[in-house]
């Protein structure tokens, strides 16, 4: 009767948590609490609570009272079938043969039995050591896949991890080649300005008497800006900007 009544509750829980999304969702401490409280009241009301006799010799079936506990079963059983999920998850299909069988045991064998321990009494117990059994191994093989899926997840993470410092390593490679070339270039660059300034000096040494205010003047501006371009380490283009477009650019 517990077992049978355990399992129409969680489909239940689920069949809420279908209706209602998150809000329906059941906490861990919900549950251990519900089925504590749960077991402790069946302890209770079978300890203090008059029970009808076990075996009525006179009817049909010698125990009645293991329908009810069938018809629990039963609808927990159909639950779990509608559910879908033991079609793909191994625990769910284990808790599936698990209800099966004690759905037969319930309705068929243990109504059957007319005293303790004859033949429909220990095949109906043993049916129900095999019930057991299936939950346990359904937990077993459940575990089994989730820790073969976490490792698979660890080799996975680890593979993408190599890849990731390997792209590393090969992007502070491509920064230093960057880095060397910039350097070269900027040399390179600044070599023509050098020779500029030089061109204008010696320019203004040689001719730069003979040329009017304006032109000596515009030449003086000119070698000023190619002096300050070559100590800042400005290039041609930052060169011909400025010339285009002035002090701005």
């Amino acid at each position: 009767m517990f077992l049978s009544a355990l399992m129409l509750l969680s489909w239940v829980a689920w069949r809420r948590e279908q209706r209602l999304g998150v809000k329906g969702v059941i906490s861990n401490r919900s549950v251990y609490l519900l089925v504590g409280v749960f077991t402790l009241a069946s302890f209770i009301f079978f300890a203090f609570t008059p029970l009808p006799p076990a075996y009525y010799p006179d009817l049909s079936f010698g125990r009645p009272e293991e329908f009810v506990s069938a018809l629990l079963f039963l609808v927990a059983l159909g639950g779990y079938l509608q559910k879908g999920a033991w079609r793909t998850e191994a625990f769910e299909h284990w808790v599936v043969l698990s209800l099966l069988v004690g759905v037969v045991c319930q309705m068929v064998v243990m109504p059957s039995a007319v005293q303790n321990f004859d033949r429909m009494f220990d095949m109906a117990h043993l049916l129900k050591m095999v019930s057991y059994v299936g939950v346990l191994i359904g937990l077993f093989v459940s575990l089994t896949h989730v820790l073969v899926q976490a490792e698979r997840d660890k080799a996975a993470l680890a593979i993408r991890k190599l890849q990731l410092e390997r792209s590393l390593e090969e992007l502070n490679l491509r920064n230093t080649e960057l880095d060397e070339f910039t350097h070269v270039a900027s040399h390179d660059l600044q070599e023509p300005l050098r020779k500029l300034v030089s061109f204008c000096t010696l320019l203004k040494s040689d001719i730069g008497d003979t040329l009017p205010d304006r032109a000596q003047k515009d030449m003086d501006i000119h070698l000023r800006r190619s002096q300050a371009d070559a100590a800042a380490g400005a290039g041609p283009a930052r060169v011909l900007a400025r010339r285009t477009f002035g002090d701005d650019a």
